[in-house]
């Protein structure tokens, strides 16, 4: 995931422990050079509304060993940038798709019609590349479903995981997929990508 200015944002799941267990013993990997990730303090805390109520998130952040760069490793509850949690606003998504207008369903969701709105409004922007990633990483974990997409999207499916080595994500994102490893790691690796289809 892109963080804004090109710097990748790497997502991770939400048990904590499981997250310092990959960090202490060099599972993760660099977004950016797919070196190894270590320890390096926490980002700023901040509240995510969730559905059961607000709550406190303060990301790790960790730093390559190889390029030296810095990146929060952000729990897939949440998304770079929105205060809402992804159920959330995949909820009021799946609502306007079924023909709900942004305020009732702000009403209903207890946010604000113009936060909805624009949640949407970026939804249906970046829907191509949204669909797209997701095709290129559901063929991955399933080559099978290739045979039911376009022969051009297949060709370039099959590009892109001919660049990719055993042990490595989608998209690339080298042992950051390798921590996830033995437990669908290639999963995981569609997940670290640079594209961040909520970036305004």
């Amino acid at each position: 995931m892109d963080a804004g200015g090109g710097t990748p944002m790497l997502i991770v799941c939400t048990e904590l422990v499981v997250v310092e267990a990959e960090l202490v013993g060099g599972l993760l990997g660099c977004p950016s050079c797919r070196g190894v990730l270590g320890p390096w303090g926490h980002a700023r805390e901040r509240v995510l509304r969730c559905r059961a109520g607000n709550r406190l998130l303060r990301p790790r952040r960790a730093r390559c060993r190889g390029c030296a760069g810095t990146h929060v490793l952000l729990p897939q509850l949440a998304l770079a940038r929105r205060q809402d949690e992804v159920a959330v606003i995949g909820e009021a998504i799946e609502a306007n798709v079924a023909g709900e207008g942004f305020r009732p369903i702000a009403a209903r969701l207890g946010a604000y019609p113009e936060t909805v709105r624009g949640w949407l409004r970026r939804f249906a922007a970046r829907a191509e590349e949204i669909r797209a990633h997701f095709t290129r990483c559901a063929v991955v974990l399933d080559p099978e479903l290739g045979r039911s997409c376009p022969p051009v999207a297949v060709s370039r499916m099959r590009w892109r995981r001919s660049r990719s080595r055993p042990g490595r994500g989608c998209c690339g994102s080298g042992r950051a997929s390798r921590g996830r490893s033995r437990r669908g790691s290639r999963a995981d690796g569609c997940l670290a990508t640079r594209i961040d289809p909520w970036r305004s």
